[in-house]
This record gives structure tokens, sequence and C-alpha cells, in this order.
């Protein structure tokens, strides 16, 4: 059974965070889920370059907490087991208080997740709103030759 085949993910933390060229050398958008659940500890972000210019590969996933967090056992781990990829969401189906992402094989290879993981998320109206506004410009930036399919946002593919 591939991660999260059977368990969602309990999100209780989400953050959404503008990094500038100062602080970080690219100016970028990051949107991380965390699933701190039973000692699971399974994480995902997703970046996004603010200048359109340096959008080129589209977004970038990642599976661990950036490096730089305070605790050097967790920025060495990081550096070791650290993996990304540009582009592999398919699809993402909010509803309520779940989000349903559908990855691209390539994604389930790099990650060994199942083809959907479900995200339920434990936050307030208002963080959630912030968390999937900022998914969709996200994944409004795919990878040349890909595209993600918007479901429940607003102005979503399945309205046109």
């Amino acid at each position: 059974m591939s991660q999260g085949e059977d368990a969602p993910w309990l999100v209780r933390r989400a953050d959404v965070v503008t990094h500038t060229e100062e602080e970080s050398g690219l100016a970028y958008l990051s949107v991380s889920l965390r699933d701190d659940a039973l000692g699971s500890c399974r994480f995902i972000e997703f970046q996004l370059a603010l200048d359109p210019d340096e959008r080129m590969g589209g977004y970038c996933i990642l599976d661990s907490a950036p490096v730089g967090s305070g605790d050097p056992l967790h920025d060495i781990a990081v550096q070791v087991s650290h993996r990304s990829l540009y582009g592999g969401v398919r699809r993402c189906e909010a509803a309520g208080t779940t989000i349903v992402l559908s990855f691209e094989p390539e994604a389930q290879q790099v990650f060994g997740w199942s083809g959907r993981e479900t995200f339920l998320l434990e936050m307030g109206n208002e963080k959630r709103k912030e968390l999937l506004k900022a998914m969709q410009l996200v994944f409004s930036s795919a990878p040349p030759g890909e595209s993600v399919e918007l479901v429940g946002f607003e102005g979503d593919s399945a309205d046109r």
C-alpha cells in the first residue's frame, strides 16, 4: 500500500508565505500542508516564483520542510531525504474542509504517494480560504504541457 492510500492527511497546520528575493535569492510563494497526527509528520509544499519570467518550469512540489528551520538535525535530514518535482498534480478538488489531490505517475513514483491523496483541513474558515486562493494561483502555473484541473474553486475549470 502506498503512503496515504487509506489514511487521509490530517492537516492542522497550513502555511502560505511570500518569500522575498532578499531573504532567499528568489521571490516566491510557498504553500505547505503538514500532517503531524500520530507521529506521521507528512509534509508537502508547493512553490511558485512570483516573477512571471521565472515561472517557465511552473510550480514545484517538495516533500520536506525547507532547510533553515532552526533545528540542525532537521536540516541535515532534509538535505539527505529531500525530494522535489516540477509539476505532478493532475487534479485538485476542494469541498468544504477536504482537498483531494490526484497525482501524475511521475509524482507518485518520486514521492511514493498514491494516485489520490486526501487532505482533511482542521483550521478556521479564513485560513482555508487563504490556502485555497494560494493553491489556485500555484496550480494555474503548471509546467509546459501540463494542466491542473481545479474543482471547487472560484472560476474553476469545472465551471467552464
